[in-house]
């Protein structure tokens, strides 16, 4: 009876087994991070005729049953392929369903002109950078090469590894892309050969990440392949189309090192200074740096917890571990700090949660550090974490909105400062902001309760120079709009002393009156309210506007 193969496209879960006709369009082997020299499994993408992908995995027990019977770009019928779901942060393909190899699975080897085809599916930089692509699916991505940036070394676990950036350009939006390890060593072989013009860069199965509101692409371990000038249609036609375009990309720079962020910049003037009841209160979503003392760990028997490579919790399974995120069974897991503070300050408490890197620069050591010389007779805290408890730090968190009510609202700490220096300035500029606002707050009640209650302000001004005639006063008033009303604070920058005289001014019926020696002029009626207003002296008759407008500036108030 002959086989039946099905495309791509039909696969579910509705039967246990499928056959296929397909060509392996990408292959690697994922290593035992146990014994890095043995694959722990291999994987690959699958395309039939149609062009349709998915996903495909040989297990660690079956590599000896087919490792050395497929090969990257050839065309296969593969019997008996078991299916799972395709979950996970990093799929390669769309298709929610992946195949399985199976000890009864069947891999014969086929004319490769069966299936045609591009091995790309590229995603438009705009598409990346406009925030609409989904991270958990790895991308294709095209653009001309127009930054390298300096290597420099990441350190991780114990293990350095290089680090280099790189940035891309396609149709004037831009992306930078950072490649580790051997991808490193690509990169330094391609720009060794002085070809560096015009140059296409072509990035398989890449990583989208989002960090501090900025996307960008990094490479996979093993996963992704970089092409410099690739052969494919795809390169040669958009190397033809840039070309040919007015808005050629830029020419290739070096990219320059992102400078580090002045902790005293970051605390005191870049980010937003708030209270904790303030942070409770808040409507809008960010950072935000709060002054507080630490005074309970929360949390003092779980203060860690065990972590996938990607920094996931996982737990314990069939021996081994299991990351919900990875959708894989993990042997390799390491240990992370998430520690819960009760911080307090004047206006409220709240629990600020410390996770692995922050706390790791905090107490300088590493959470399987602690652990290793971490002694039982010292309890079930360490001695690094206790001594949080009493301390005043400054701490940069993170504020969202969308918070279940069912849960203690919590808030993540992205940095601490510890630098006293820094703790002291802090305090002194806030100390300098408040007494500034509430002397402020204080003048303007005063000067609005005087006005209220009809009281007499006297605002004090001498000359020896011969007053004007009241009405080329009272003139010029009438022709200034910008009077002085009630409940406005006003301010002079300036000793106005020696250019005016004092005035006396009637503002419920607009007379004025002339005032000597900075004394009032007695009323015939109670109710009437007098303040003084400057008066010109003899030669600065052109400049009569001018005092009207000053005295928002600056003004010597006395009450009567």
């Amino acid at each position: 009876m002959a086989l039946t193969f099905e495309p791509i496209s039909q696969i579910s879960s509705s039967k246990p087994a499928w056959n296929i006709k397909a060509r392996v369009v990408r292959l690697w082997k994922v290593s035992d991070f146990n014994r890095n020299t043995l694959p722990f499994s291999i994987e690959m993408v699958l395309m039939d005729s149609e062009g349709s992908r998915i996903h495909a995995s040989i297990k660690k027990t079956l590599l000896y049953k087919f490792q050395s019977e497929i090969r990257e770009g050839k065309v296969y019928s593969f019997e008996n392929m078991g299916v799972a779901a395709n979950g996970g942060s990093y799929k390669t393909t769309h298709y929610p369903y992946k195949l399985n190899f199976q000890f009864g699975t069947k891999c014969l080897p086929l004319c490769g002109a069966l299936v045609s085809g591009s091995d790309f599916k590229f995603v438009p930089i705009s598409d990346i950078v406009g925030g609409s692509y989904d991270c958990d699916y790895l991308v294709d991505v095209i653009g001309m090469l127009t930054g390298v940036g300096t290597e420099r070394e990441y350190e991780r676990n114990g293990s350095a590894t290089k680090l280099n950036v790189i940035a891309m350009e396609a149709d004037g939006y831009k992306l930078q892309c950072t490649l580790f390890g051997t991808y490193v060593d690509e990169l330094n072989t391609f720009l060794a050969t002085g070809e560096t013009a015009n140059v296409v860069v072509s990035i398989q199965l890449a990583k989208v990440k989002v960090f501090q509101d900025n996307i960008h692409i990094q490479n996979c371990l093993n996963c992704t392949r970089l092409k410099f000038n690739p052969v494919c249609v795809e390169g040669t036609a958009f190397k033809n189309r840039m070309i040919e375009n007015d808005d050629t990309p830029s020419p290739l720079t070096q990219l320059a090192v992102e400078p580090s962020i002045d902790p005293l910049q970051d605390f005191l003037f870049n980010t937003p200074r708030t209270t904790i009841q303030g942070l409770k209160d808040s409507q809008q979503e960010g950072m935000y740096v709060v002054l507080g003392t630490v005074k309970q760990i929360v949390n003092p028997e779980n203060w860690y917890y065990t972590a996938c490579m990607c920094n996931k919790s996982v737990y314990p399974a069939e021996g081994m571990h299991f990351c919900e995120k990875c959708n894989r069974h993990v042997v390799k897991v390491f240990p992370r700090y998430s520690i819960k503070v009760r911080v307090v300050d004047d206006s409220d408490c709240a629990t600020f949660v410390l996770f692995d890197r922050d706390a790791t620069m905090l107490f300088n050591k590493s959470c399987a550090d602690i652990l290793e010389t971490h002694r039982a007779d010292e309890g079930v805290l360490p001695t690094e974490i206790a001594a949080l408890v009493n301390c005043t730090y400054l701490f940069k968190v993170e504020f969202k909105t969308a918070i279940s009510p069912r849960f203690e609202q919590s808030f993540r700490v992205k940095k601490v400062c510890t630098d006293g220096v820094i703790i002291n300035q802090f305090k002194a500029k806030w100390a300098k902001e408040e007494a500034t606002f509430i002397k402020n707050t204080n003048e303007m009640g005063s000067l609005s309760s005087l006005l209220d209650k009809g009281k007499d302000v006297l605002v004090v001004g001498s000359s020896s120079v011969q007053s004007h005639d009241l009405g080329s006063l009272s003139e010029t008033i009438d022709k200034d709009k910008n009077i002085i009303v009630e409940g406005t604070p006003i301010g002079i920058s300036e000793d106005l002393l020696p250019k005016f005289s004092s005035v006396a001014v009637d503002l419920d019926v607009g007379a004025s009156k002339k005032v000597s020696n900075c004394c009032l002029v007695k009323s015939t009626t109670r109710k009437i309210v007098k303040r003084v207003l400057p008066q010109p002296e003899i030669n600065e008759v052109e400049e009569i506007n001018l005092p009207i407008k000053l005295l928002k500036r600056n003004i010597k108030i006395e009450k009567i």
